[in-house]
């Protein structure tokens, strides 16, 4: 069963019929941000609780998380029906800027480091944890940029599409 909050607003449970949703559709990819999109109509007690870029989205599925995000788009819709968009946490990175960089040590230190400068640049809420480092590079991983890049971009043009992994 599935459940979708706004913060601490409940808008979907199945068992409540007031609390419904139009068209909801997640869509989860490997290593990409996740989306959800759905409609919010005028029936709903929640309806105008969801404010774009502040509000936060959580999909449960049998009380375990299945996506936390923000929501980017709004929009009304046909019968005054409210459309929303969100991007799941990952996107949090595109927030956040690496400088131009040279680095030599191991790889899940990088990934470490690239996590802290994130984390140091935005919000309490956009902030991430590390979770298990399991992709290893061997003890003489290099990585540079010369440019100004978001994390997002460092981390996956450096690390995953070079070593594989899943964020």
């Amino acid at each position: 069963m599935f459940t979708v909050y706004c913060d601490n607003s409940l808008l979907y449970d199945p068992r409540l019929p007031e609390y419904v949703l139009i068209d909801p559709v997640l869509s989860l990819s490997k290593n990409e941000p996740a989306r959800l999109s759905f409609g919010v109509p005028s029936t709903n007690p929640n309806c105008g609780a969801i404010t774009r870029l502040r509000s936060r989205i959580k999909v449960y599925r049998d009380g375990q998380l299945l996506f936390l995000g923000r929501v980017v788009e709004d929009g009304m819709g046909i019968n005054h029906r409210q459309t929303f968009v969100a991007e799941g946490a990952l996107a949090y990175l595109l927030d956040s800027v690496q400088r131009p960089f040279t680095y030599e040590g191991t790889l899940s230190t990088f990934f470490s480091q690239l996590i802290t400068t994130h984390n140091a640049q935005v919000n309490v809420e956009q902030r991430l944890g590390i979770g298990s480092v399991t992709v290893e590079a061997g003890a003489d991983f290099t990585a540079s940029s010369e440019s100004y890049s978001s994390v997002w971009a460092v981390l996956k043009g450096q690390l995953v599409e070079q070593y594989g992994g899943f964020l």
